[in-house]
């Protein structure tokens, strides 16, 4: 018997839940992340049951407790590594390389109470954590010099959209560089990554494309904010290193048409998920369900 398909209606409840997404600054006010639009765009039902319901199957749970304790470590270590407003070259990278271990173990300590006891595969996560930020900084040594701008800045962005409701949006940037007079604004990935050159309108209709959705929502934020700044934005594939960062736009400056149009696109995702008409439902693609949330 196959089971009917599950649809949930936007009834009152739900609409007010979402209407804490709005701009009224109140202490229930929320933000549309990165992670909640692409779950949307996977399938609306999953952004339901995580982003409205506030549910999770628990295997995800444990999976994503044990991928983001991974990530946050890592992003404490790059933050620390690097100091805000401060050029780089090579002999200074040369530098940085001799505090890694130091490093590493402070933001260990930071996050588990036990790390002195580090056994097994505690051990295994700090060597390579220690590995991976190493063979950064070598990528980094032959991209110097660049100076660092910012490092895991919050960013919020309003955005009004075609019913004239503000919508509020939020996302944190690993890491803004300057190099060659332009910004550039990078993103730390821990999982796998496939960067497909596409047409804008195309990163809202597929979860497969939730890297370029991602990072060029960071960095259209960026852009409402610093709008007379040229501005790349790129991926660092932690599992994929000799690849060094990955660009998107071919690494070309994302042009003020191309924000237009995503910022288009954007507006008509917010209207969709606001739209009373149409009920959170699940998608006919299984393998759309199974694409998880990008690893930090």
């Amino acid at each position: 018997v196959i089971p009917p398909p599950i649809i949930i209606p936007k009834d009152e409840n739900v609409l007010s839940i979402l209407e804490a997404y709005g701009q009224d600054n109140s202490a229930n006010s929320k933000a549309f992340s990165a992670s909640a639009l692409s779950s949307y765009i996977a399938c609306s039902l999953r952004f339901y049951f995580n982003y409205i319901a506030g549910l999770k199957e628990q295997d995800e749970v444990e999976d994503d407790i044990e991928a983001a304790t991974f990530g946050k470590i890592f992003h404490n270590v790059m933050q620390h590594i690097y100091t805000v407003d401060k050029t780089y070259d090579a002999t200074d990278i040369d530098e940085l390389k001799k505090q890694v271990v130091t490093i590493t173990d402070d933001a260990i300590r930071e996050e588990f109470t036990d790390a002195e006891d580090l056994e097994g595969k505690n051990i295994l996560t700090r060597n390579v954590i220690i590995e991976l930020v190493n063979r950064v900084l070598d990528n980094d040594k032959r991209n110097a010099p660049f100076t660092i701008k910012g490092l895991e800045n919050t960013i919020n962005s309003v955005l009004s959209i075609n019913n004239g409701k503000s919508i509020n949006f939020k996302g944190i940037l690993d890491r803004t560089e300057a190099k060659d007079n332009d910004y550039r604004i990078i993103d730390y990935k821990t999982g796998k990554v496939e960067l497909k050159d596409v047409e804008i309108p195309e990163i809202f209709l597929a979860p497969k494309h939730k890297f370029v959705f991602q990072t060029f929502f960071y960095a259209w934020m960026f852009h409402q904010n610093q709008k007379e700044l040229s501005i790349k934005t790129g991926i660092y594939p932690l599992r994929q290193l000799s690849d060094g960062i990955l660009w998107l736009n071919k690494g070309s400056i994302i042009s003020a048409d191309e924000f237009k149009t995503f910022e288009e696109q954007l507006k008509t995702l917010i209207d969709t998920i606001y739209n009373k008409d149409l009920p959170f439902s699940q998608t006919e693609d299984e393998d759309r369900c199974k694409i998880g949330r990008a690893h930090v």
